[in-house]
């Protein structure tokens, strides 16, 4: 089993080196292959690299990003650049000891059951506001998300297809593979001292970050938001019964400013605070609709140039396979009966003579068809008919048809109008060709 390792890198020239041997030291004989995603490095980072990749060019491949687009578009790019059995994501910064990525694939390997493992922090020093931020998405989404779950993953191919597929702009990693389901093991590991530079992350990249999770994965403030209008109307709609009853029976009596300015403040608090989750809701919206790219590559090392374009084709194919598996057997089948048929009339038969001619279409049919109906029923239509005789004698029935045709078109072409026959036999297998398809699809191997 092959493992790509996609490793997000934002400004870690310190780090790239001595991760690259760190986790070769610890990955032994597992073969294995680095995916980096500069994700629009400043520093050396991407000089680093290339170094990397010329020292290694085969397990080292590198995405660089035109500009900085962020870890979860790093993430997204390195899944759709994978093309092994397992993916693993993991930092630079050797926060995440390379020991656990050897932990997870042993463990997928002995547990063909499980499509995933997650690695949860065992300790960290904003335990208490990611406490917090776990416990309101688990309340706020749907999405099972466990706390302390990190982005330290390793998947099977399969799930990593399924992640890749959901190509929406505002990505929150974590509230997508929870969405995409599959089964999935949660271990615990010790985050490390960072062994080079400087993290990226502040209080105020995080709160975004979990915000954007919220708005991503759930649609609850937008509700929470209505209830409190209601609510608010309605204790406004009661204080106001008391207002007037008080002035019915005590006379009219004028409030205080400080009072109702502290009123006003904090409704008008409130409407704003709303007001920007609408906002944030809408411009989420805005930017989904521009269908801009995930991310742009400056470059990209190291990786098949054709593998696009091989997606494309597998794509392609799974659409139209029995097309063109047809086609391919049809192919086989000519060549079968051309062969045949040049045997006969090099060896033994005289193509100036009719019967001879049409003793060599018959010989080279009888060789085509034997050929074609076997391959024809377990390649092309995976027939499960258990009639198989009378599917057998329809096969055959359809293909005297074609039969008589390509005598026909012969007998008019070469023995009246004295064409090449070697020409003609070419052009009657096309048509021939079309012919059975149509034949076979229709009336022989007919699904019921």
């Amino acid at each position: 089993m092959k493992l790509d390792l996609i490793v997000p890198s934002f400004n870690e020239e310190e780090n790239v080196i001595n991760f690259y041997n760190k986790v070769n030291e610890a990955l032994g004989d597992i073969k294995h292959c680095f995916i980096f995603v500069d994700d629009g490095s400043k520093d050396k980072t991407l000089k680093k690299l290339k170094e990397l990749h010329e020292k290694d060019d085969e397990c080292v491949k590198i995405v660089s990003f035109s500009k900085n687009f962020g870890k979860e578009a790093a993430i997204y790019a390195g899944l759709l650049h994978s093309k092994s059995d397992y993916a693993c994501i993991i930092d630079c910064d050797l926060q995440q000891n390379p020991s656990y990525v050897v932990k997870m694939y042993n463990f997928l390997n002995e547990n063909p059951d499980y499509d995933s493992v997650c690695m949860c922090q065992k300790q960290h020093k904003k335990r208490f506001l990611q406490r917090c931020f776990y416990n309101i998405m688990g309340k706020l989404s749907n999405m099972d998300i466990v706390d302390g779950a990190s982005d330290f993953r390793m998947f099977r191919k399969s799930m990593v297809r399924s992640i890749i597929s959901l190509t929406e702009r505002n990505r929150f990693s974590k509230g997508i593979f929870s969405y995409v389901g599959f089964k999935t093991y949660y271990d615990k590991y010790k985050v490390e001292e960072r062994k080079g530079g400087t993290t990226k992350w502040n209080k105020i990249k995080l709160f975004n970050y979990a915000f954007d999770g919220i708005v991503a994965f759930s649609t609850k403030p937008l509700r929470f938001a209505t209830y409190t209008g209601i609510f608010t109307s309605f204790v406004a709609f009661i204080y106001l019964i008391v207002i007037i009853i008080k002035a019915i029976i005590k006379g009219i009596d004028t409030p205080g400013y400080s009072s109702l300015m502290c009123v006003m403040l904090f409704l008008g608090g409130i409407q704003l605070i709303f007001l920007g989750i609408i906002g944030e809701y809408l411009g989420k919206t805005y930017n989904e609709t521009k269908r801009r790219p995930i991310y742009i590559a400056k470059e990209e090392i190291g990786f098949d140039e054709d593998y696009l374009w091989k997606k494309c084709g597998i794509k392609l194919y799974k659409k139209y396979e029995e097309i063109i598996n047809y086609l391919i057997v049809g192919g086989l089948t000519t060549i079968v009966s051309l062969g045949s048929y040049y045997l006969c009339i090099y060896t033994f038969l005289d193509p100036d003579v009719w019967y001879q001619l049409q003793a060599a279409n018959i010989i080279s049919w009888i060789c085509a068809v034997t050929f074609a109906y076997f391959a024809n029923r377990i390649f092309v239509f995976k027939s499960k008919n258990q009639k198989k005789f009378k599917e057998a004698v329809s096969f055959y029935s359809s293909r005297v048809a074609t039969l008589l045709m390509d005598m026909g078109i012969m007998f008019v072409f070469v023995t009246l109008l004295h064409l090449n026959d070697k020409i003609m036999k070419l052009v009657v297998q096309v048509v021939v060709t079309v012919a059975n398809y149509i034949l076979s699809k229709l009336f022989v191997f007919k699904k019921k």
